[in-house]
């Protein structure tokens, strides 16, 4: 059974129908602007992320470094042992006594101790002193060993 509307309900019908027409426009235009802000942030998010890395290793090149063969870290040269997984470093000559003790000084100043670690994940990295530690965590740099983002720092006493 069909049943036939007045003009003048059909008439509401249609401008019910525009009005709900011009509100999906307009939720669309503001969807689309949204996206296009999104595309922006991840832009400039993996802009900034690729400036960090690129200065990162501007900064590692800088510095000696060996190879560990057994887990293939690079590691700073004053290491006699990998960082990561504990390996003697191949090739490498024995250390003085005085040397050892000037590889457990902090890579960054070199006038205080080791006695910070960097932690990422489940692991954590001793590289500088608590002072310095810090230094690059308040400039938002990686961790100086493996040139990861780290979750915080934490004194080893």
């Amino acid at each position: 059974k069909v049943v036939l509307e007045s003009p003048m309900d059909l008439q509401w019908r249609i401008a019910a129908l525009e009005d709900q027409l011009a509100a999906a426009a307009v939720t669309e235009k503001e969807l689309r602007k949204a996206l296009a802000s999104e595309k922006d942030l991840r832009m400039f998010a993996e802009t900034r992320a690729a400036k960090t890395m690129r200065e990162s290793l501007d900064c590692a090149d800088e510095r000696p470094s060996w190879i560990c063969v057994t887990c293939t870290l690079e590691n700073d040269m004053d290491l006699g042992i990998c960082s990561a997984c504990q390996s003697p470093r191949e090739g490498g000559e024995r250390k003085s006594l005085e040397e050892e003790e000037d590889a457990s000084l902090c890579s960054i100043c070199m006038e205080a101790q080791r006695d910070a670690v960097f932690v990422h994940g489940k692991t954590a990295h001793q590289a500088c002193c608590l002072a310095c530690a810090e230094i690059v965590q308040q400039k938002g740099k990686p961790c100086p060993i493996c040139q990861e983002p780290f979750m915080l720092v934490a004194k080893v006493f």
